[in-house]
């Protein structure tokens, strides 16, 4: 294991679950690319961010347990599992140089479309339908095991029903530690999984990104939620240029 990239990918992992603390999302779409700019390989970057992402979500879950709606999140987590084996079997097969710029392009998409996004009227309540979550969780279930992305659909189905932050990063962090945990597991199944990931780059990374998460949640409670919106959205959208300029420079170079 090389030093100077274990240690870089520990403090992306640290930053990346600060401001994922502070909004509730964001964790791989900032931490993605900026690890495949370090030369990671996809299957690692996915493993880890699964990983981290599922022991950090734990806590904040816990947290804000009594702000959870169960409905929404069973749905949205039963449409995730048939996303969830599809994406596995994709990471499984699909060529990982190939799939570099193709995330890099798919996080610089969402972070301009979110940003675009304006944020709706705080309306806290339950909408009716099942279609919507469902679909919602497939798509999210899709790009959870080929990328780590799987929070970008849920953002913007969740932003569209207008809840309270408290009740929309209690959902989101029920939804991430039940489907992180079955995305690894499908992972596994698939010969897709990065043992890497888990025996070392993940233990390495997650004290700080604990670390980072609690810090975050602090953070956010005292401190203007949309400016740190549109700073984790603006650093994503960064590091998806990143990816698909090494990714270009590598192909040109290579």
């Amino acid at each position: 294991m090389e030093l100077f990239p274990t240690v870089a990918g520990g403090l992306v992992a640290a930053g990346a679950a600060v401001l994922a603390g502070m909004t509730g999302f964001g964790y791989g779409l900032l931490s993605t690319p900026l690890l495949l700019a370090l030369d990671y390989p996809p299957a690692v970057v996915v493993a880890a961010n699964l990983s981290v992402a599922l022991v950090t979500r734990v806590t904040v879950a816990w947290r804000l347990r009594p702000w959870v709606s169960w409905r929404r999140v069973g749905l949205l987590s039963a449409g995730s599992l048939p996303g969830l084996a599809l994406g596995a079997r994709l990471l499984a097969t699909l060529d990982p140089e190939a799939v570099r710029p193709v995330i890099g392009a798919a996080v610089v998409v969402a972070a301009l479309l979110m940003l675009r996004a304006r944020p709706q009227p705080r309306r806290d309540r339950q909408r009716g339908g099942t279609v919507l979550p469902l679909l919602t969780g497939f798509l999210s279930g899709v790009l959870g095991t080929t990328t780590s992305l799987s929070g970008v659909p849920l953002i913007f189905y969740l932003s569209r029903l207008g809840l309270e932050p408290a009740r929309f990063i209690a959902d989101l962090a029920v939804y991430f530690v039940l489907t992180n945990a079955a995305g690894l597991f499908l992972l596994l199944v698939n010969g897709a999984l990065a043992p890497d990931a888990l025996l070392t780059t993940t233990a390495i990374w997650l004290p700080g990104a604990l670390l980072g998460t609690l810090l975050g949640v602090r953070l956010g409670t005292r401190l203007p939620a949309p400016h740190f919106r549109t700073l984790v959205l603006a650093a994503a959208l960064g590091a998806g240029v990143l990816t698909v300029a090494s990714a270009f420079l590598r192909y040109c170079l290579g």
